[in-house]
């Protein structure tokens, strides 16, 4: 009898039967289409757009902070951000209004946002077909836009996205293995998000929530405690670091909110608009239409129909998945929480200011999407080692349920690319302040330096609530542009409010005496250098302008004083004007001739400027 050698069998691996492929592999190679598509959409999207409002801002304080550490400390609007504060040095010093710097900071920043939801996904729960419908959740959601498109919002909002889904993954990965170095790794992640967005603080909750409902079992207190005795240390450092960080920031970052009451009426009206229509449709790939109430900005405009079907197929999933899978009813829990916690911050501070409308701004439920995405993984999927992960019911039925995640992912990202085309196109299309600055630049384009007259722009431009950085001598010397903007000057440009470039006329209100010399009124030479000239009455409070004309026999200066305004003017032999930027409050006007020149002044008005001819 004769016995044979032993031999040893390879493990069967599950290839597809068309491909031959493993399902690891159609997976991995799936989500790598899917993310690199997802980016070359970014980037269709991103880069014809352009500055908005706070950028302005933040690019301005940028160039004149630098990386001074005070300066990169220093709250903005509310928000403490320096890690988007050391973004905005980085573009400003790209060169002036370099939009392609930002918008490759901007497609860096959604680049990381979707490497970590891929990370937090495959960690989470392997690379299984199942992951594929989160994952198309949040490639396809024009939630995302508001703050993506617009770079001072992104600066805040896409490095939460990125740390909310690395810290999960980090986390999970420390409950799983038990290694020192994924907690040490879960709480820099978190204190990197603390240095972008307040709201980083909202992730411990999450990761605490993740530890009590999957990995401990029994009844609360003893989940706590059973927490509480195998992750001590680096639960005291992320639940204690919160607490100070929280304390610290009521105290030190002062408060947007300077008026308003959160009262019932506003409350309600939040409710209504952020939770009741613009989120069930944003997580189904809608709002499918948009208003624009400020250009390029759109707020959510669900069809009422819409709405209602959003939230029967909402209701419908969450029916479904409770009678196919046990312990669904904790995971809805951590995104109705969330989804509170969203409301009540933005009701606490910018619904007093701006009502219930502001529910519909999806910018405020950025974040709430990868947590979204995550508990729709976390109801439909096993998480890998966890000890009370949601399963399958015994005895249900599986087949003909495995292709279904696979059109639902399809659905969504049809759906959602719809809906983010259409809120892109206002960023191409309807720009006003993009416009406006394009054309205060072909105007201004190979005219040298040109001095104007210091005004605000107008809102639709940049609005007055980031004042001081509305203003043309804030904002053309930042665009790059070769303009001054003297207190006198012998040839005073006008920039209207379509950005056009014209001679600035000053509009008589104030005038001052004829001159007692005729056919010359008020005469200056060698002999008698200055005169005064009296003004018919005080010059109004406002932004006034003095056109005094002149006549000269030679090239010569002349310094005008009108109260608090002073300075010097270069005149040429002949006819001019020269204009001088008055304060309120002056009665006179005192000019001086420094060389040998004969000067003739008469005429003299005060007013607001306007636009005159062509320039």
């Amino acid at each position: 009898m004769s016995s044979a050698a032993p031999t040893t069998t390879a493990p069967e691996v599950v290839t597809d039967e068309r491909g031959g492929f493993t399902e690891r592999e159609l997976v991995l190679g799936v989500v790598g289409l899917l993310v690199a598509a997802h980016l070359v959409l970014r980037a269709w999207m991103v880069w014809p757009s352009w500055f908005y409002v706070d950028d302005h801002a933040l690019l301005g304080e940028a160039a004149a902070g630098g990386l001074d550490p005070h300066a990169l400390l220093e709250p903005y609007a509310g928000q403490f951000m320096p890690l988007g504060r050391l973004v905005a040095w980085a573009v400003d010093a790209a060169g002036p209004l370099s939009w392609p710097a930002a918008a490759a900071s901007l497609l860096v920043m959604v680049a990381l946002a979707d490497a970590a939801l891929v990370w937090m996904l495959l960690e989470l729960f392997g690379a299984r077909r199942g992951v594929l419908l989160p994952l198309a959740a949040y490639l396809g959601s024009a939630v995302l836009l508001p703050a993506t498109l617009w770079w001072a919002a992104a600066l805040n909002q896409l490095p939460l996205q990125a740390v909310l889904c690395a810290a999960v993954a980090a986390w999970v990965r420390h409950l799983r293995t038990g290694r020192r170095w994924w907690w040490v790794v879960t709480v820099a992640v978190v204190g990197v998000g603390l240095l972008a967005y307040v709201k980083a603080v909202l992730v411990v909750g999450v990761l605490a929530w993740l530890t009590l409902a999957h990995f401990t079992s029994g009844r609360p207190l003893a989940r706590v405690r059973d927490a509480a005795r195998s992750h001590a240390l680096p639960a005291a450092v992320l639940v204690a670091g919160g607490v100070a960080f929280v304390a610290w920031y009521i105290r030190a970052v002062p408060s947007i909110v300077t008026a308003g009451d959160p009262g019932t009426p506003v409350a309600g009206d939040l409710a209504r608009t952020m939770i009741g229509q613009a989120l069930p449709t944003g997580l189904l790939g809608g709002p499918w239409r948009w208003q624009s109430l400020a250009p390029p900005t759109s707020l959510a405009d669900p069809p009422a129909l819409a709405v209602a079907a959003s939230w029967v197929v909402l209701l419908a999933v969450a029916v479904v998945l409770a009678s196919r899978r046990r312990r669904t009813g904790r995971v809805w829990g951590l995104l109705v929480a969330y989804v509170v916690g969203a409301y009540l911050l933005v009701l606490t501070t910018r619904a007093p200011l701006v009502g219930g409308v502001v529910g519909l701004e999806y910018r405020y439920l950025t974040d709430v999407v990868p947590v979204a995405c995550l508990c729709l993984g976390l109801a439909t999927m096993r998480v890998r080692g966890a000890v009370e992960p949601t399963e399958a019911r015994p005895g249900r039925p599986t087949s003909g349920w495995a292709r279904l995640p696979l059109v639902a992912a399809g659905l969504l990202l049809v759906s959602g690319l719809v809906s983010q085309v259409g809120y892109a196109r206002a960023w191409h299309d309807d720009f006003p302040a993009q416009a406006w600055f394009d054309r205060v630049r072909g105007d201004l384009a190979g005219q040298g330096r040109v001095d104007l007259a210091d005004a605000p722009v107008p809102e639709q431009v940049v609005p007055a609530s980031v004042a001081p950085w509305d203003t043309l001598g804030r904002l053309l010397p930042q665009a790059g542009l070769d303009v001054a903007f003297p207190p006198v000057s012998t040839r005073l440009g006008h920039v209207d409010g379509f950005g056009h470039l014209t001679q600035a006329v000053v509009t008589p209100v104030v005038a001052g005496e004829p001159g007692p010399v005729p056919a010359c009124g008020h005469r200056l030479d060698a002999d008698d250098p200055t005169t005064t000239i009296a003004l018919d009455r005080p010059v109004p409070a406002g932004v006034y302008w003095l056109r005094l004309p002149y006549l000269t026999s030679a090239a010569d200066t002349l310094r005008v004083t009108a109260g608090e305004a002073s300075g010097e003017a270069q005149v040429g032999r002949g006819l001019g004007s020269v204009f001088v930027d008055l304060a309120a409050g002056a009665d006179e006007v005192t000019v001086t001739v420094e060389g040998d020149a004969t000067v003739c002044l008469d005429d003299l008005v005060a007013g607001p400027l306007a636009p005159g001819p062509a320039w």
